[in-house]
């Protein structure tokens, strides 16, 4: 991040500051004497900030030549007040105005409040407010005699707004002819916008909360922390439809603070900042969770600022995947009021994508009774598990130990009647917090379905059956859906066991039978041929 110079009181010499009132081609009246009735005007160029000083001076006349590196900013907007009870014709006036400026802090001021005094002098509106175009320029023309606040009411995507500053019309000028001192009431003042940059991270690796029902991830958003022209601080997150963020009263699965610096510093929910959901209804498809940092906040936020260039914002959500789904998320950053008039700063879109798995059960044999099978579902890092090594809920995997996945409160996973079950959102096997992975590498994922229960009178699988879940569609959109035929093969593989129950006893019981008739048949006849031998 580009290294910010911090100033909290950002006026120049002539009550103009944050902004670079040039030396160049102006126009000095001849008179020393300001003329009552006069009117003037004010330009505004608008400049994005260059990345090192001007060196230029201050002094409201127009640049003839362009400013080395920095270009000219369309779509900025500016309201112009004037200060009422100041009379610049007088030297009274100019006294009271410098009395003014030496009170007069740019951070006070909040642009579009409705703020209608500065110091203890009221303020007016003058005309409508003006948007920079062409060459980065907004006029306020027929002015009259008076000291100005300028505020930047609407602030282009990607820029923090210029600070507010105060300017006088007229101002003194030297006549670049006559080197003569007179007033110049055509004023040119050059206010520059810091680049403004905010990212987006998500971390779906592993399950955020594995005590929790549904599949967790959490996403991060980092926001620059502006050296000049914070007045709010707002971050939008526009969850996909597949997504849910579940609130409880203290909003605990939010986390708000500012990271970057020598440590990190907390906020806190309802003493620095608001969470704002919207109210469902009909045709709401998205949920926007947005985080509004109050007054407190920003105080937070601008010490730790000014304690270290590097800290940054962080806003970290923690939601629930709730339906498969190819989500490519958004937030939006408002560094100021006049962002929020204007137009957020978006961070880069992160990915996250969901599928799922359908087992079709059949058996060997045939059989139409494919109900009651059942299975687990884990997952590892490598391509190889021995179906028996499992670590803790939540992980991480290794590549052969395993993580055991539960959906909808659930571990075990029967078949219907059709043999089928769908098991689901399963994170995509080669994405991992938001980036591709090959296998091999820590994030990638193989899952496994390992069988507890098999169809009646069918055999166990031996071994658990693995599959991954990769993005096989040509569309963008359109989540991968795996099918995994899965077939039980019936007891001892369908041959038939010797066995000594039921039928087997009956033919046992009707030959011993037999025999015990056999044997006393041969026991007479013996005893019949002692008798004969005897009595012969």
């Amino acid at each position: 991040m580009t290294t910010r110079v911090r100033r909290r009181r950002a006026l120049a010499a002539g009550l103009v500051g944050g902004l670079l009132l040039a030396l160049g081609a102006g126009t000095a009246a001849a008179a020393p004497v300001i003329a009552p009735g006069t009117l003037g005007s004010l330009t505004v160029h608008k400049y994005e900030q260059p990345d090192v000083p001007t060196g230029l001076p201050n002094d409201g006349s127009e640049l003839t030549d362009p400013i080395p590196g920095a270009e000219p900013l369309n779509g900025a907007q500016f309201t112009l007040y004037r200060v009422t009870g100041i009379d610049l014709t007088t030297n009274a006036g100019w006294v009271a105005a410098e009395a003014l400026e030496r009170t007069f802090d740019p951070a006070t001021v909040r642009s579009g409040d409705g703020a209608t005094v500065v110091g203890d002098y009221p303020i007016v509106q003058q005309g409508d407010p003006v948007t920079t175009a062409g060459e980065g320029t907004a006029v306020f023309a027929n002015l009259p005699i008076a000291l100005y606040l300028v505020v930047e009411t609407g602030t282009p995507a990607g820029f923090s707004p210029a600070a507010s500053f105060m300017v006088t019309v007229p101002l003194t000028q030297t006549d670049p002819g006559t080197q003569e001192q007179g007033w110049d009431y055509d004023v040119h003042v050059y206010p520059k916008n810091p680049a403004f940059t905010a990212s987006k991270t998500v971390t779906d690796a592993v399950d955020q909360d594995p005590a929790t029902e549904g599949y967790q991830i959490r996403y991060e958003i980092l926001g620059d922390i502006p050296a000049q022209g914070m007045d709010r601080y707002v971050v939008i997150d526009t969850l996909h439809e597949s997504l849910t963020y579940a609130p409880d009263a203290t909003h605990s699965d939010i986390i708000v603070s500012v990271t970057g610096g020598a440590a990190s510093v907390p906020l806190d929910f309802g003493v620095h900042y608001a969470v704002d959901l919207p109210t469902p209804g009909a045709g709401v498809t998205t949920q926007d969770v947005a985080i509004d940092v109050n007054t407190a906040g920003l105080a937070v936020i601008r010490a730790a600022g000014d304690a270290s260039a590097s800290a940054r914002v962080s806003v970290s959500i923690l939601v629930t995947v709730d339906s498969i789904a190819e989500i490519t998320n958004v937030a939006q950053v408002f560094p100021s009021q006049a962002a929020v008039n204007g137009a957020p700063t978006l961070t880069p879109g992160v990915e996250s994508k969901w599928g799922d798995v359908t087992i079709v059960k059949s058996s060997s044999t045939g059989t139409s009774a494919l109900g009651g099978a059942e299975f687990e579902l884990f997952y590892t890092t490598g391509p190889s598990w021995d179906g028996t090594t499992v670590v803790a809920p939540g992980g991480p995997a290794t590549a052969t130990a395993a993580v055991q996945l539960t959906i909808d409160g659930e571990t075990v996973f029967p078949t219907a009647g059709n043999g089928r079950v769908t098991l689901g959102p399963l994170r995509y096997s080669d994405l991992s917090d938001g980036g591709a992975v090959t296998p091999g590498d820590p994030g990638y994922r193989h899952y496994w379905l390992r069988e507890v229960t098999p169809l009646a009178g069918h055999e166990l699988l031996a071994a658990p059956v693995g599959f991954t879940v990769i993005d096989a569609s040509t569309s963008t959109s359109v989540p991968t859906r795996v099918e995994m035929p899965i077939v039980n093969v019936a007891s001892n593989a369908g041959f038939t066991l010797p066995f000594t129950g039921g039928v087997g006893t009956v033919w046992f019981s009707v030959a011993g039978v037999l025999l015990l008739a056999g044997a006393t048949l041969v026991l007479a006849r013996q005893r019949s041929r002692r008798r004969r031998v005897s009595f012969a």
